[in-house]
């Protein structure tokens, strides 16, 4: 209920007042722990009704190498004692450690979408694509030459804030994402045993991330794939620079409004429904066509996706011969493509114009592209 409340507040339906009583404060060392309840009282605007609730709440404050005290974290709980736990990724099923890197790269063979401007960093005017990859790696190698001695977390800071700010979610609704192990190890030594390893592309959803499926990619590596999952510039909140600085994009970049536009509009919308309710292959098949003619930027941007994996795939046969992690790591006879909804439009798309990718597979979304139209040898 609370959430509910908070949420309702961020939408603007609700008024917000608040009081708290603290119980106690603890001092150790560089930490301060403060505990007590809050009330959170909530006022209707179009009906002036009024409802409270009490919570909980424990504050932790910790004291930077620099001096400064910041907070590092708030629980609120209905219950009186609850702790603060930290939620964890599943274990991969395969019996590979994992390592990982970045990629980014121009491709001066096309244009970047028309419209928009980063919020922070650069584009240029050809496609700047940029993927996140991780591929089998010596067990027990954390920490070695140019590895990091800790896993990766699910988000970075600034991914969350990033995040946050393009879906238009209060930062605390997923701030603890930061705070999540993955199983992965920057630049942990490649196992170079069984290389070279097929490899899967994937492609995140519209207004999705590279690190979205993380606990998937990284099953599937533990079971001996090298996975690149790629970022599309100007749908997606940020692209991550191998170094981890990002390049972000903001929700009212007209490549993507005008995307939600068209994806939300009332024809698309009905011709939707009509190819879910068609009664025979026939009517379903116009239905589709209509729902392609009438939704172009769509169309534009499942061949703008494909083309990046593509790139990408260029991009890993390049690292294949060289002296780094990927170097003699890539199979690109045995490719496979994955996306999820608009990614998996981009799936089906590139395993009808790549013949490097000769699987392919759609994760809940709609075959927009040419797919329809094509005769494949892949697997999709």
């Amino acid at each position: 209920d609370a959430v509910l409340g908070l949420w309702q507040y961020f939408l603007g339906r609700v008024t917000l007042t608040s009081s708290y009583s603290s119980s106690g404060v603890e001092l150790a060392g560089d930490r301060v722990v403060d505990r007590g309840t809050v009330v959170l009282e909530y006022t209707t605007r179009d009906s002036g009704e009024t409802s409270a609730e009490t919570l909980h709440y424990t504050l932790q404050l910790a004291r930077s190498q620099t001096g400064e005290w910041r907070i590092d974290s708030v629980l609120l709980s209905d219950a009186a004692g609850a702790e603060l736990r930290v939620p964890s990724l599943p274990a991969p099923t395969g019996p590979r450690a994992i390592g990982s890197m970045g990629i980014q790269a121009v491709d001066s063979s096309r244009l970047e979408l028309p419209g928009g401007e980063p919020v922070s960093g650069e584009t240029g005017e050809f496609r700047t694509v940029t993927a996140q990859v991780w591929y089998p790696a010596l067990a027990g190698a954390a920490g070695g030459a140019g590895a990091s001695a800790q896993p990766e977390k699910y988000r970075s800071r600034e991914m969350t804030r990033a995040a946050a700010g393009f879906i238009g979610w209060p930062i605390f609704f997923n701030s603890f994402f930061e705070l999540v192990d993955t199983h992965s190890y920057p630049g942990a030594p490649p196992d170079r045993s069984d290389a070279p390893y097929p490899v899967i592309l994937y492609h995140h959803g519209y207004g999705g991330f590279t690190r979205v499926h993380t606990a998937l990619i990284e099953d599937l590596v533990s079971r001996g794939f090298v996975v690149a999952s790629v970022g599309h510039a100007f749908e997606t909140p940020f692209l991550e620079r191998p170094d981890g600085s990002l390049v972000r994009f903001g929700p009212e970049n007209p490549v993507y409004v005008g995307r939600l536009e068209e994806a939300h509009g009332e024809t698309q919308e009905a011709l939707k429904d009509r190819v879910v309710e068609a009664a025979t292959t026939e009517e379903q098949e116009r239905a589709y066509r209509e729902l392609l003619a009438a939704s172009p930027l769509h169309q534009e941007s499942t061949r703008a996706w494909a083309a990046d994996g593509s790139f990408v795939l260029d991009r890993l046969a390049m690292l294949d011969e060289s002296d780094g992690p990927l170097g003699g790591m890539v199979d690109l006879t045995r490719v496979g493509v994955v996306g999820h909804s608009l990614g998996g439009a981009a799936a089906g798309q590139a395993a009808s114009e790549d013949a490097r990718e000769i699987a392919g597979v759609d994760l809940d979304g709609f075959i927009i592209g040419d797919l329809i139209d094509r005769e494949t040898d892949a697997a999709v």
